[in-house]
């Protein structure tokens, strides 16, 4: 019986594109490129806000104004994943500040119409 053993660093294997809209994996929010191109479009930070009462997780694109003063904000950073434009941002905060669930999951989501807004259900 013959085995073959590699020496050296592996080849990593190919970035994926994202399976689901929109789901929580290792404390990151992840998003997937036809959620987040026509919202976010470039930029790579993104206003945050979670409303207690309704449980639910609003982003924003960092310049939209209305959004910053009608809610609590934080800025978010958005990293791009991937080649096919999936994003990711990084919730450790949010989730320890409010005590929510962070088990992996595929997340529930909304975006208003002729908004640049991305609501999710916890």
């Amino acid at each position: 019986m013959e085995k073959t053993i590699r020496v050296g660093n592996p080849q990593p294997s190919a970035p994926q594109p994202a399976t689901h809209p929109v789901s929580l994996r290792q404390q990151h929010l992840l998003i997937a490129a036809e959620v987040a191109t026509p919202l976010f479009g470039d930029i790579q930070q993104v206003l945050t806000a979670f409303d207690e009462a309704l449980k639910v997780l609003r982003l924003a694109r960092m310049d939209d104004m209305a959004f910053r003063d009608a809610h609590k904000t934080a800025l978010h950073m958005l990293k791009t994943r991937n080649p096919h434009g999936d994003r990711s941002v990084a919730l450790h905060d949010v989730l320890l500040d409010q005590g929510l669930d962070d088990t992996d999951r595929v997340l529930s989501y909304h975006c208003p119409e002729g908004t640049h807004t991305l609501e999710i259900s916890w």
